[in-house]
């Protein structure tokens, strides 16, 4: 039997059970309340749309979302954590999360449908309480089953926040907000890989697709694509890197982990920052891709994609290929993706994440971060305005 969590409530058996039971607590359980607990008062949330300060906020946005989706589920697929409870633990949770879009919201007018789209957070938590985060959802594909094009969500959103002007601002580094949490994650040799692999692909050596993916590789991209092989994790790398051909690439954090009756897992939190000057581009305008994660195991990967200002965020895998959407408007526009799961020798596996648009591409048939990032950015780009809409829905899974 596991060992009590220092700080910890007892009732959690581990990290792991702690973080995927208060999420069941506070969305399925309705424990709202509890929020004033388990989330410290001045916790800091980033997502590519925005950064929100405050627990009061994440209650806010938490009843808006359960409002507009009252059977809303989360399925936690895996915690993939580093640290100890006395300094502080941090956890990639990969979730997929059901709802049925029964009220007006955000959204719009109900339409009935039912939703099923993943999510991936970091959540640093000590003394039963989560005190910094970095938080993705798949946009692309919410607003996709709904029946809206990305582009068109997103553009509606920010008409409703007021314009371009006035609506929530997407995260950048100039309007980052530093943190409690300093670390970079372990040392694991299943997370040195996943950065290895991901390193090469970023640096345009795609020659390690066929090297490190599994033939059989599942892979979920952002916008709820789910493709599979070489070609597949090909065609998103390729389209993405095609379009920020000179942005600079920057790992933040890296967790890998062995664990009894579980394979090789690995987590990475990346960025790009730099201009969408490269394919499909329209308009070179400075863009921040940041907050970057996937997740990986020998045979599946999922990513997670977001992007604001002009891109919008999705999940991704991070097994091997590369398919990604082009950004029809390239304005200063934030990238977060999280990544769990490493590979083994060969990755194979699951991405989840925005989906790449395959209109008016180039060569691959993807134009790089399209609809996605604008999407993500339609969500939440609202400018120094404070407006409960938006902020609700980036301040929570």
């Amino acid at each position: 039997m596991n060992a009590p969590m220092k700080g910890f409530d007892p009732k959690f058996v581990d990290f792991p059970d702690y973080i995927i039971g208060i999420t069941k607590e506070i969305w399925e359980d309705r424990g709202i309340a509890t929020l004033h607990d388990y989330y410290a008062p001045e916790i800091v949330v980033r997502s590519p749309a925005s950064v929100v300060v405050g627990n009061q906020d994440v209650i806010g946005a938490t009843m808006a979302t359960l409002a507009e989706f009252p059977d809303r589920t989360l399925f936690g697929e895996d915690v993939i954590w580093s640290g100890t409870p006395e300094a502080g633990m941090l956890s990639s949770h990969r979730l997929h999360s059901t709802a049925t879009h029964a009220y007006p919201g955000v959204y719009g007018v109900p339409t009935g449908k039912q939703l099923h789209y993943h999510i991936l957070a970091d959540c640093h938590a000590i003394d039963n309480q989560i005190n910094d985060e970095w938080l993705i959802r798949d946009q692309g594909a919410i607003v996709r089953q709904l029946g809206w094009e990305p582009k068109d969500f997103a553009r509606d959103l920010i008409a409703r926040e007021g314009g371009p002007e006035a609506c929530v601002q997407p995260l950048t580094p100039a309007n980052d907000v530093v943190g409690p949490y300093k670390g970079t994650g372990n040392d694991n040799e299943w997370g040195q890989r996943h950065a290895d692999i991901l390193t090469r692909i970023m640096s345009a050596d795609f020659t390690v697709v066929p090297e490190a993916y599994d033939r059989g590789a599942n892979l979920s991209y952002p916008g709820g694509l789910e493709t599979l092989s070489f070609d597949g994790a090909d065609r998103f790398w390729m389209g993405l890197r095609a379009a920020f051909p000179n942005a600079t690439f920057t790992i933040h954090h890296t967790i890998g982990r062995e664990d009894p009756m579980m394979p090789p897992r690995s987590a990475i939190r990346w960025s790009l920052h730099g201009k969408h000057e490269g394919w499909g581009h329209s308009v070179r305008q400075r863009v921040q891709m940041s907050m970057c994660s996937a997740s990986a195991t020998p045979n599946s990967e999922h990513w997670l994609a977001g992007h604001r200002s002009c891109v919008a965020n999705g999940p991704c895998s991070m097994k091997p290929r590369s398919g990604s959407r082009s950004c029809s408007r390239p304005e200063t526009c934030n990238v977060r993706a999280f990544s769990g799961n490493a590979p083994p020798p060969r990755l194979s596996g699951k991405l989840a994440g925005a989906t790449a648009e395959p209109a008016a591409a180039g060569a691959g048939g993807f134009h790089p971060l399209t609809s996605i990032e604008i999407q993500e950015q339609s969500h939440d780009t609202s400018g120094n305005r404070k407006t409960h809409r938006p902020l609700r829905r980036s301040a929570t899974l």
